[in-house]
């Protein structure tokens, strides 16, 4: 509850301060009902500051890669860039299971390093979690890390994306996708709402024996607890370290550009 209260009071401060913090949720959901989904959702509501400390610096080592296939920064504009060029060239980046937002801000920071891209007026910057802690926590890191740039944080559903059609060049997933009910329904939903020409890209974990720390993981477990714990059934957790069922989901999904493996 302290935690919670915590959150909320810096949720208010990044308000004032800096670029905008717009905080928006929503209702739409197709996996409310689920009970993985459910399940996924109440554990990542209290392992917020457990994920930060421990995985999160693990998984953040992708978030470069990521950003590469999903072609952000994007390419630099001319100084004989028309007026209309220039409103069409409006670049929109969306970051799906954003958790503590770490790929956001890196993507701030690549554009930044970048330079001779679209200016920050033209460069809008959106986060989807459906974890209010995690985007309390992600506000507060945007706004410590990059004041001066606004980001939009959406609660909401990653498998019922909140978004109207042909809305972003860039949609990104970093270790998301495995956590979803219905990784199908998010690809269709990345194919939606990306721009003609847009790039997903996501990442996953490989199955053991190529995953080292989950074979330690699952070895522990094995030895002092018990791996036999009842839980709601959900898809395969290394279904998309195979690079060839990326590649047929996402023909699946309505030929979603995916950004390519790595």
């Amino acid at each position: 509850r302290d935690r919670d209260r915590d959150r909320d009071r810096d949720r208010d401060r990044d308000r004032g301060r800096g670029g905008r913090r717009r905080m928006t949720t929503t209702t739409t959901s197709s996996s409310s009902s689920d009970p993985f989904a459910e399940l996924e959702r109440t554990n990542w509501q209290i392992a917020v500051d457990a994920y930060d400390d421990g995985f999160g610096p693990l998984t953040s080592q992708a978030i470069p890669l990521l950003l590469s296939k999903a072609g952000f920064p994007p390419p630099p504009t001319t100084t004989t860039t028309t007026a209309a060029a220039a409103a069409a060239a409006e670049f929109r980046f969306l970051d799906v299971a954003c958790g503590p937002g770490y790929v956001v801000s890196e993507a701030i920071s690549a554009a930044k390093k970048r330079g001779g891209g679209p200016s920050s007026g033209e460069m809008e910057y959106s986060a989807l979690d459906f974890s209010s802690n995690f985007l309390s926590l992600a506000s507060s890191r945007l706004s410590d890390a990059h004041p001066d740039v606004d980001v939009t944080f959406v609660e909401g559903d990653a498998c019922a994306m909140p978004f109207e059609p042909s809305t972003f060049d860039s949609v990104v997933c970093n270790f998301g996708v495995l956590h979803l009910p219905d990784p199908d329904a998010f690809l269709r939903e990345s194919h939606r709402i990306l721009k003609p020409g847009g790039k997903l890209s996501f990442s996953a974990w490989a199955a053991m024996p190529r995953t080292e720390a989950f074979g330690a993981i699952m070895g522990s477990v094995a030895a002092v607890g018990n791996p036999d714990v009842p839980l709601p059934e959900g898809p395969p957790f290394f279904r998309f370290g195979d690079p060839d069922e990326c590649l047929r989901s996402a023909e699946g999904a309505g030929r979603v550009p995916l950004g390519g493996g790595g």
